[in-house]
């Protein structure tokens, strides 16, 4: 049998072309021989080709391993050349070193850490010290303040109040009368006018607790002849509170 390469018409073994198309006609056997003979080669070439890869990884690893045992080998000869013989420890060896310092650093004791425990109590005794001087110094702060609130609240409750002592009164004699009696209060001092005649005579005296308000001769009585229109009395208070008092006087 054979068969058309272009349209895949197959014709028998007498013809040459294809009658569709005049393609020469290929015997199916040696196609078939063909595919079979060309087919198996990417095969064995993978084939190849991986046992290629892997002998490769074989041959790697190998190498890899062969070196490590040669690290390991070395770094125990290099161990046991290091290693001190008999008990002896290597000049510049880190123990060595460690023993050299320990020798020379000092060694403690029972006596150093007593020391060190005395000291300690010491500094906190010093604080303690500290602290109570400086909780009684607060203390006495505190109790002067106390006493300098209480004192000014005394010295208030003790200051008499600001006394304002009024302007000058007049005194008016009731008619018929020769003689009045006014009384009041004064802080510093106050004054009192009254109409009289000239040629007459006044006379004046005051009373007051303690003695504290005179006339402002600086005694408790007066006497004087008068002129012609206002005359004036003057009182002074010699305390250090506002005083009352009660003056008399008479003019004839």
């Amino acid at each position: 049998m054979k068969r058309c390469a272009t349209c895949n018409q197959t014709y028998t073994d007498d013809l040459m072309f294809c009658l569709s198309d005049g393609t020469p006609l290929a015997n199916l056997i040696e196609e078939v021989e063909q595919q079979t003979v060309i087919r198996p080669m990417p095969a064995v070439e993978t084939l190849k080709s991986a046992d290629s890869s892997g002998s490769i990884f074989k041959y790697i690893a190998a190498a890899l391993g062969l070196l490590l045992i040669l690290v390991l080998i070395g770094g125990a000869g290099m161990a046991w050349i290091l290693w001190p013989r008999n008990g002896a420890t290597p000049a510049n060896s880190p123990a060595k070193n460690d023993l050299v310092n320990a020798a020379a650093s000092p060694v403690p004791s029972p006596f150093r850490t007593s020391d060190n425990l005395n000291t300690n109590q010491s500094n906190l005794k010093d604080k303690e010290e500290a602290l109570e001087r400086e909780r009684r110094r607060l203390a006495d702060e505190r109790k002067k303040l106390e006493d300098d609130k209480r004192l000014q609240t005394e010295k208030t409750e003790l200051e008499p109040p600001r006394f304002n002592d009024p302007g000058t009164a007049r005194i008016s004699f009731r008619r018929g009368s020769v003689g009045e009696t006014v009384s009041g209060t004064v802080g510093r001092s106050r004054s009192y006018v009254l109409r009289t005649l000239a040629g007459q005579y006044l006379s004046a005296s005051i009373r007051s607790a303690g003695g504290c308000v005179v006339f402002s001769g600086g005694s408790s009585s007066t006497g004087f002849t008068t002129g012609s229109g206002d005359t004036r009395l003057t009182v002074e208070n010699n305390c250090d509170r506002p005083s009352t008092f009660s003056m008399s006087l008479t003019v004839r």
